[in-house]
């Protein structure tokens, strides 16, 4: 059954937290926001892309199955897209090819 939670997303568009209570911006940490939604098993969200807040309960990757350098790959993937269509769109890509630059770099030299 679907419920309404409000869920953090980081500025990484990652998920990083599902609340029962809306979050005034002033006590979010920086490049962190808050959005509204009506989702089946929010729990199950948080470590993904925010992408899959729409996405039905079977087609949300199972973040326990996947290893985090998978998670990571899908990450990029999506984000390689976005810069795709933001450049035939012609706007601007700065602060999102940033994303992908670090995403990228922490994909190919992972923490210890």
């Amino acid at each position: 059954m679907a419920e309404v939670v409000y869920i953090e997303i980081n500025g990484n568009n990652i998920i990083v937290g599902v609340h029962s209570e809306d979050i005034a911006n002033a006590l979010l940490p920086q490049n962190h926001n808050v959005i509204e939604a009506e989702v089946e098993e929010p729990e199950g969200l948080v470590g993904l892309d925010a992408s899959f807040i729409t996405e039905t309960l079977d087609k949300r990757p199972d973040p326990v199955d996947s290893t985090l350098a998978e998670l990571q790959r899908g990450q990029l993937r999506r984000l390689s897209i976005e810069l795709d269509l933001m450049v035939r769109l012609g706007e601007d890509t700065t602060a999102k090819q940033a994303e992908f630059d670090a995403l990228k770099n922490t994909y190919q030299n992972p923490p210890p």
